[in-house]
Parts: structure tokens; sequence; C-alpha cells
């Protein structure tokens, strides 16, 4: 089984006011591509699909035909939504694409629900976490002596992946994958992103992704590896 990690594809974005379209649609053939000539059955997109909340007809069409090349070249896709988009509006219809291989976690007030990967006789359980506003999601569950805990986007993290592997204890014998969209406490931003992409997002510390075998992250654009294990990793 060969998994591909991507993230931050912005589909709409525009340098200035140039169109960035046709390299968008390029990249995504460029993708299709190497679904081929790796042999990569599992594509994963760790959020900011979209550039905007609200894209634009012209970035809906280049998604829909890039993920019609990449589920015709051979690899399903799994993909959570970030920051830049609306979940809302990414999740609509989701059950129904999980029948034609693209399967959307976009559902942020409810639990993660890891979904069982299978290919050439391997299982992988992928447990995707949208991006959590905050204050956009219920609050923190209390600590073990009853005090409130703040509304940070790492508490709410951990609530969620706190669920996640109750979940997934369930699937003990099968590796694990987990899809965030975070900035981790250690990690490098770059030139290319927004201040918004990272300025309304706090840090989260790496020891959330604790007991997972790999952690596919988005939300900063530099490649990178997060601490000494080797399994926490932004794609770029």
């Amino acid at each position: 089984m060969r998994v591909l990690h991507t993230s931050d594809w912005h589909i709409g974005r525009k340098f200035d006011r140039e169109s960035l379209e046709k390299d968008q649609e390029n990249f995504l053939q460029w993708v299709a591509d190497q679904i081929k000539e790796q042999q990569i059955d599992l594509v994963v997109i760790a959020g900011d699909i979209y550039d905007r909340s609200m894209p634009s007809e012209e970035a809906v069409a280049v998604l829909d035909n890039g993920l019609d090349s990449l589920l015709s070249a051979g690899a399903q896709v799994a993909l959570i939504s970030g920051n830049h988009d609306s979940a809302a509006r990414l999740g609509f219809g989701a059950q129904r694409q999980a029948y034609g291989g693209v399967y959307v976690f976009a559902n942020v007030h409810s639990s993660p629900t890891p979904w069982i990967f299978e290919k050439n006789g391997e299982q992988l359980a992928v447990l995707g976490v949208p991006y959590l506003e905050p204050f956009g999601v219920a609050h923190p569950k209390p600590n073990e002596d009853g005090t409130p805990r703040l509304r940070t986007h790492e508490n709410v993290l951990v609530d969620a992946l706190e669920q996640g592997r109750k979940e997934l204890s369930k699937y003990e014998n099968i590796p694990s994958l987990v899809m965030a969209h975070a900035f981790v406490n250690g990690a490098k931003s770059s030139d290319s992103e927004k201040p918004l992409s990272i300025g309304g997002a706090e840090l989260v510390d790496a020891s959330c992704f604790t007991g997972f075998d790999y952690v596919a992250l988005g939300h900063l654009h530099r490649p990178q590896i997060i601490g000494s294990d080797q399994n926490i990793a932004y794609s770029g």
C-alpha cells in the first residue's frame, strides 16, 4: 500500500490579481501522473483544499476535474477541511462522494471516526480531524478536578484526538494515519503563507499526536518533519 501525503492546495488562490488556475490544473495533473508512476493507492489532503471559504465557480471546477483525474489514475482520496475552507460547504454530499472514492472529513461537530482503507490485502486506519475553530465547536472538556479548560486550538484538538484514539482501539493490529490541520510548536512557516493562515491558529504541542503511526499535517507550507520519531510531517 502506498500513500501520498499532500496539503494546502489553496485552489482558487491568485497572485495579486493574476489567476493561478492553469498552474493549479497543472499541479493536479502532476499528482495524477505521480499516482500512475509511483503506484499510489491513496492520496490524503490535510486541509485548505480551497483558498477561500466561498470558492469561485472556477475554483470548484478545477477541484472537481482534478479529483476526477486522481480517481481515474487509480487512487482513492481522503481529505479534511482546513481553516481556509468552509467545513459545511466542503462536506456537502460527503457520504455520496465516498461511494465514488473521495472521503471527506469535514464535520466539526462530531467525534472523528476511523475509516479503514483496504488495498491488496492490507489495511490502514485513517482518522480525519478537520480544522477546529475553538469558538466554533463544543467547549473543551473540563479538567479532572472539574475546572474549565480554555478554548484553545490545542485543547479542542486534544479532545478530538482522544475520542479518535478510543475508536482506533477497536483496530489494534491496523496501522493508523491521522490527518490534522494545525500549527505545531517548533514548526517553521514559509513566505508563501498569508498572515491570516497562521495568525488565527494557536500553537499545539507535538505530544498531541502521541500514539499514531503517521501524522499527516497541513497548515504550514514548508515541507518538514517534526520530532525525532520521523512520523509527524508537513508535506508543504
